[in-house]
């Protein structure tokens, strides 16, 4: 098992954002957290890159604690996540942000950057471009290709698609669905658009008030008529 969680609780003062929420991620899966706005799935991803203080009985990272590990040796040993809303940085070009992304990782760079400018053809074109000069969709672009750089282990994606056109989000989606199924990326997504995420994952939870309601392989939670109730507009 590459990403095994038990009992995460998230605070923020009397406030407790994340209720005892366990979850697991095996080596070479798509797994998605889907839920509604300010259920929590945000602090979750936070919590298990380090960006977020919280509460764990088990946070295991390749058989490893990673509970006391700063959000830095998280990275080191093959963690990256995509923030919400792309958070680029706006004042470096687009070349300049991939660089960042390799954060002590210069062995075969201009490579890794070759093969993200085929997936992301767009980034090829705006290579010199500062990042403040993309559109909303090719900032999200951007965003994936900075944590792909690194060559991670585990993606953890947060809300993708929040500010993007339909036709920007399906494409989004699309690569994340080919880095999983192609490259064999492992990735826990979260996102508010659940029909997309169901359509492209392995499994799925179902977070609400921060709490797993449901949980299963996706196909079963797209069938399930609470899910289409409350998540799919069925």
């Amino acid at each position: 098992m590459l990403l095994e969680i038990r009992g995460l609780t998230v605070r923020y003062g009397d406030v407790q954002a994340v209720h005892d929420v366990n979850l697991s991620v095996e080596r070479g899966e798509l797994v998605s957290i889907i839920g509604a706005n300010g259920a929590g799935k945000t602090s979750i991803l936070r919590s298990i890159m380090g960006l977020q203080t919280s509460a764990a009985e088990v946070m295991n990272y390749n058989g490893e604690d990673i509970r006391s590990m700063p959000p830095h040796v998280r990275a080191k040993k093959g963690l990256r996540i995509v923030p919400e809303r792309a958070r680029i940085f706006p004042d470096l070009t687009v070349y300049e942000n991939l660089r960042m992304g390799a954060y002590q990782q210069s062995a075969n760079f201009r490579e890794r950057v070759e093969t993200l400018y085929t997936l992301f053809p767009i980034l090829a074109e705006r290579s010199v471009q500062l990042g403040s000069t993309l559109s909303g969709g090719e900032q999200q672009q951007l965003a994936i290709a900075r944590a792909l750089v690194s060559q991670p282990e585990l993606l953890l994606v947060d809300e993708v698609s929040m500010g993007l056109m339909p036709k920007l989000v399906s494409e989004v989606f699309a690569v994340l669905q080919s880095l999983n199924r192609d490259s064999g990326l492992t990735i826990l997504l979260v996102e508010q658009s659940a029909l997309l995420s169901l359509e492209i994952s392995h499994r799925a939870y179902v977070l609400e008030t921060g709490e797993i309601r449901l949980e299963g392989s996706a196909q079963d939670l797209q069938n399930d008529r609470r899910v289409q109730e409350a998540y799919l507009g069925m």
